[in-house]
């Protein structure tokens, strides 16, 4: 969640209010003439619409990302001790040894990212809008489309380049909870799966150990010698 989940829907959520909002006022400037204006006055559009709206959401996105990965663990802790019947020590445990500071450094250069992408994709559209007031619509309704594309593109990206450079380390695998009180479906599913790899390997290394007796009677020679050699 800190590393991707929380970047992405963050800013999916800014896509959809920001990014909108950032075409629909570039566009109704842009119908009322307001851009040609500053055009005229030799005043750069790019430095006094476009540069203010892309520092303003590279500097939100990190926070709003930190946020959302502080409510996703608030949200865990409620699943965990409210329906699992974990204790509070034994998720906050679990917490800690499943995360790190790479995951929540990567989720929040990533949120960065995502908020220069957002921009870019909210003026761009804006600036291309037409001179009329279903033009600015339009304009909105593309830049939210162009936002979320980009944004789940650049996280593909970013995916294979951590997994390259070896920044993606896989979770540490933790011991199954305690349970306590009866035997609920839920607990015993919850066991059978975080054992189940455990369960498999120890049965393939039984089948092929030379110390367990064939089921085949014309292998008994074979397995008394392994023994003997034992």
């Amino acid at each position: 969640m800190a590393r991707e989940m929380g970047a992405v829907m963050t800013a999916i959520i800014m896509s959809g209010r920001t990014g909108a909002a950032f075409a629909a006022q570039l566009g109704t400037m842009q119908v009322n003439e307001e851009i040609d204006a500053l055009s005229t006055f030799g005043l750069s559009s790019m430095d006094f619409l476009v540069l203010p709206r892309m520092i303003a959401l590279i500097l939100m996105m990190p926070l709003l990302c930190v946020y959302a990965d502080l409510i996703c663990v608030l949200g865990g802790a409620v699943v965990g001790v409210g329906m699992l019947k974990l204790s509070a020590v034994q998720y906050v445990n679990e917490t800690v040894n499943g995360l790190s500071l790479v995951d929540f450094g990567v989720g929040i250069f990533k949120g960065a990212v995502f908020g220069v992408l957002i921009a870019i994709s909210g003026c761009m559209r804006g600036i291309q809008c037409g001179r009329s007031a279903s033009a600015v619509g339009l304009a909105a309704t593309s830049a939210v489309v162009t936002g979320i594309v980009v944004i789940v593109v650049t996280d593909g990206i970013f995916a294979v380049l951590t997994n390259v450079l070896g920044i993606w380390w896989p979770p540490r695998r933790a011991l199954p909870p305690r349970v306590s009180g009866p035997m609920r479906p839920s607990r015993i599913l919850l066991c059978a799966i975080w054992t189940w790899p455990t369960a498999t390997s120890l049965s393939s290394a039984i089948s092929t150990s030379p110390l367990i007796a064939p089921t085949s009677s014309s292998s008994w020679g074979e397995a008394a010698a392994a023994r003997a050699r034992c």
